[in-house]
């Protein structure tokens, strides 16, 4: 007879066994991205460094230092592929007074919302030739 629970004795699982291994690994990359991040901003991509790469590495740093944005190019492939999608989703009221509002509406509510973002765009890239054109 015992006078113990059983169950209270079992041996302990290791915490290992416990945590998920996406957790763990989560965990190391992000601090191996910091401390990558803090140390290729402060070595590689310090301004002292500004004139001196070529090639890819020149155009790395001038990606880092945002010398140009990507953003301009990437919403104008964003535009084209939701105007194709609209269009090709406006053909499911085919026969239906609905296509054409999805049809004409769509497209045009697409277009006039990306013309607001590129003109921001517009905006931003307009202030920053002004400021580099008073230095």
């Amino acid at each position: 007879m015992s006078y113990y629970d059983n169950s209270y004795f079992k041996p302990v699982e290791s915490v290992a066994s416990k945590v998920s291994p996406t957790l763990v690994w989560s965990i190391i990359s992000i601090v191996v991205a910091v401390i990558g991040g803090i140390v290729l901003y402060y070595t590689i991509f310090n301004k002292t460094n500004n004139n001196k790469y070529k090639g890819f590495m020149k155009k790395l740093y001038d990606l880092v230092h945002y010398q140009y944005f990507v953003i301009d190019d990437l919403s104008k492939i964003l535009y084209i592929i939701m105007t194709i999608a609209v269009t090709l989703l406006s053909f499911n009221y085919i026969g239906n007074w609905k296509f054409l509002i999805v049809l004409v509406g769509g497209n045009l509510l697409l277009r006039i919302s990306f013309e607001f973002l590129m003109l921001f765009i517009r905006l931003c890239s307009d202030v920053r030739e002004l400021n580099n054109k008073k230095k």
